[in-house]
């Protein structure tokens, strides 16, 4: 939970973020330049001088990661300023602008990094103040050079890379969004035009006149509305990046509704079923939202291997806690030819219930299985 600081604090937006970042690297700079060259001239040693010097050196090449512009103007003074000096000079401000280079490389631009690593090349070997204009040394200056070349190819080359890496990622991103869009026209072409189909003829066929053809068209019908309702949560929960979306879109569904839908399609099948409970007066207006793909992964397991001579026992109970629908059916001595399925298994069903504070449970009871769905009250 967030403090009270946190949640009073206004939120900001990267952009201002940024610039404020920006702000407080510019402020750093011209402090940490300010404070070395002050330092320096308030009577430390030449050991301490040097040693300052390096350190802010090194520190203005970090923070040339986000203010590159203004820490190569802060570290082109402090260059001057130890060659100017050369009691405050040694080889570790070579090796930060090394370190500065190779920074410069990858944050910005080919041409400015090169303009760049040139005015602290051609600073680092002059005293304008002493009137120094040029090298003294070509052979000084041309290593100096090479170095600043080597490490700015290195900070160039790792920015390719980055670059490369970040192209490689785009291009698979987009070969997943092509292939999901893909899968999803291929859902809606087939999957839900054949669904339609059913219902259509579903509908036609519970208009012929004989009542148990006409439940059991009905009840075939309302199926293939259902799985078209899946099949369009499931598109869209396939054009949306959000993981949340089927869920947070689902309606909560009231075990009444679910259970007396499962004694009818098994029913429907010939099943003879015995209801206890199955009232408003024991389970109320309780919901859960996975309840209706509960009950059709045990309507799955009946229709497979239950014996359908015998009766299916739906009853509801109410405890102190929570409320209990058991459903026990005889198992078949030999499983039916049966092609059917959810597409989720009672482990996933299990899952599914838990993961809305509910619990599936089921086990063999002398030739019978019994399934028990408890709901906290």
């Amino acid at each position: 939970m967030p403090t009270l600081s946190e949640a009073t604090r206004p939120h900001l937006s990267p952009a201002l973020h940024r610039r404020r970042l920006k702000i407080g690297v510019a402020v750093a700079c011209v402090v940490a330049v300010a404070a070395v060259i002050g330092l320096c001239f308030s009577g430390v040693s030449d050991e301490t001088g040097r040693l300052t010097v390096a350190v802010a050196m090194f520190l203005l090449a970090g923070a040339a990661t986000a203010s590159p512009y203004l820490a190569t103007l802060a570290a082109a003074v402090l260059t001057q300023f130890a060659a100017s000096y050369s009691e405050f000079s040694s080889p570790f401000i070579v090796l930060a602008l090394l370190a500065l280079s190779a920074v410069l490389a990858y944050r910005l631009p080919t041409w400015q990094a090169g303009i760049a690593a040139a005015l602290l090349w051609y600073l680092a070997q002059t005293e304008l103040a002493e009137g120094v204009w040029l090298p003294n040394n070509a052979l000084t200056a041309a290593l100096l050079g090479v170095l600043l070349l080597a490490a700015g190819a290195a900070g160039w080359a790792l920015k390719r890379s980055s670059l490369q890496r970040k192209m490689d990622a785009h291009r698979l991103q987009q070969q997943i969004e092509d292939e999901r869009e893909r899968a999803v026209l291929a859902l809606h072409g087939s999957v839900a035009s054949s669904l339609t189909s059913v219902v259509l003829r579903s509908e036609a066929l519970a208009m012929s006149g004989d009542p148990q053809i006409s439940e059991a068209a009905q009840l075939i019908a309302s199926d293939a509305r259902r799985s078209m309702q899946e099949v369009r949560d499931l598109i869209r929960f396939m054009r949306d990046d959000s993981p949340t979306a089927p869920q947070d879109s689902a309606p909560h569904v009231r075990l009444l509704d679910a259970f007396t839908n499962l004694a009818a399609d098994l029913r429907a099948h010939g099943f003879p079923v015995v209801e206890t409970g199955l009232t408003e007066n024991v389970l109320g207006t309780a919901q859960l939202e996975p309840a209706a793909r509960v009950c059709r992964e045990l309507a799955t397991n009946i229709l497979k291997y239950g014996d359908a001579s015998r009766p299916v026992v739906i009853a509801a109970l109410q405890g102190e806690d929570e409320l209990t629908v058991a459903v026990q059916n005889t198992i078949a001595s030999q499983q039916r030819d049966t092609h059917m399925s959810t597409g989720i298994g009672l482990e996933e069903a299990q899952q599914l219930a838990a993961a809305h504070g509910a619990s599936l449970t089921w086990h063999a009871e002398s030739g019978s299985w019994r399934y028990e769905l408890a709901v906290p009250r």
